[in-house]
């Protein structure tokens, strides 16, 4: 897990170094890069937190992805207008995939953390079904 965490920490990292030193787009400026570096981690976040979730039994990790995405389904198949055209439903595709990572990343830290203080050993390799 430890191993892991390092390499997701690290493509995340280099994603945004990235698309901080991409060249600007006319008229939407880094948006665009920020936007899709933001949309890949989130995807990245997803993927370790269910893997971590699904390791250690953590049922409010494997809860925070469940309610992110029902809270996705929500806002893109109940509030999106049906007239948007293709170039608005990508970026609110883009931007609600991007807030619900971060959610999850705030999430997911906050458990570990909480891991951590209340049994006193490392999460990462902390034995199945702690609290």
């Amino acid at each position: 897990m430890k191993i892991l965490t390092i390499i997701v920490v690290g493509l995340v990292v280099t994603m945004f170094v990235i698309a901080g030193l991409s060249e600007s787009a006319p008229g939407y400026g880094k948006y665009p890069a920020i936007f899709l570096a933001a949309t890949t981690s989130s995807l990245l976040g997803m993927a370790y937190f269910t893997i971590y979730g699904i390791l250690r039994k953590d049922k409010y990790i494997l809860g925070a992805i469940m309610f992110s995405a029902l809270q996705s389904a929500y806002v893109l198949f109940l509030r999106l207008p049906a007239d948007t055209n293709p170039f608005g439903m990508m970026w609110a595709i883009m931007i609600t995939l991007s807030a619900n990572g971060a959610v999850l990343y705030t999430l997911g830290i906050l458990r570990m953390a909480f891991v951590a203080v209340s049994t006193r050993s490392n999460p990462l390799s902390a034995p199945v079904g702690t609290p």
